[in-house]
């Protein structure tokens, strides 16, 4: 027998944690304490209104990007130690990739988060 899990998936909007954006072939890993539909809200008006107040919209103006509204939520957490290290180690998952928009790759460098 099986229990069907019924609940909203669009709960885990207003949820916060660690999260990708991705505009054409350009990954950006973040993390957010408040809930992921205000984050992105906040991405999304920075590049409507021409700020570089978030990396992700100084990086679609700069490169003349479109912004994307789908993102994928990777982790479910509260703000603290864990969500720092959620974030770490998906930006180090991605370190490889041509063309990852995030600054911290360069602090990324710990052998532990190489096991993942």
């Amino acid at each position: 027998m099986f229990i069907k899990n019924n609940k909203d998936k669009s709960n885990r909007n207003k949820k916060s944690g660690v999260y990708q954006l991705t505009c054409t072939d350009c990954p950006k890993i973040g993390q957010t304490g408040r809930s992921f539909i205000t984050r992105i809200k906040e991405h999304r008006r920075s590049y409507i209104n021409l700020k570089v107040d978030s990396a992700y919209a100084s990086h679609l103006i700069t490169e003349n990007h479109t912004f994307n509204n789908n993102f994928k939520i990777l982790h479910l957490e509260n703000k603290g130690m864990k969500l720092n290290l959620l974030e770490s180690l998906e930006i180090n998952k991605l370190k490889n990739t041509k063309n990852i928009l995030n600054d911290q790759i360069e602090t990324n460098n710990s052998p532990l988060l190489n096991l993942f």
